[in-house]
């Protein structure tokens, strides 16, 4: 009788059946989706942090400038006599008193 289950047990092919591959692979699927889930929440989070040091930086970046030309307001060459040089254009924009007589 022993000799009539080793023939048995060798007679049988090695390999997976059909049920287990298919547990096999819906395990795997489970594992797969699960992993896209963290990742997809990982992106989401860097996202959000990476545009809010964008918009912080960005807005430092505007209040550096506005306060740049806050300072140098009434600095420059808008005076009517730069470096002197007269500025005949705006002087012959501007009507003259003895004209509008």
């Amino acid at each position: 009788m022993n000799s009539s289950l080793n023939t048995a047990a060798m007679a049988r092919p090695g390999g997976f059946t059909l049920v287990e591959v298919m547990v096999a692979m819906v395990i795997g699927m489970i594992g797969i989706i699960i992993m896209m889930q963290v990742f997809r929440l990982a992106e989401g989070q860097q996202r959000t942090t990476t545009g809010t040091g964008d918009a912080q930086s960005n807005g430092a970046m505007a209040i550096y400038t506005l306060q740049r030309d806050i300072r140098q307001a009434g600095y420059g060459f808008n005076a009517m006599n730069a470096l002197g040089c007269p500025l005949l254009a705006l002087r012959q924009a501007v009507p003259s008193r003895s004209s509008a007589r």
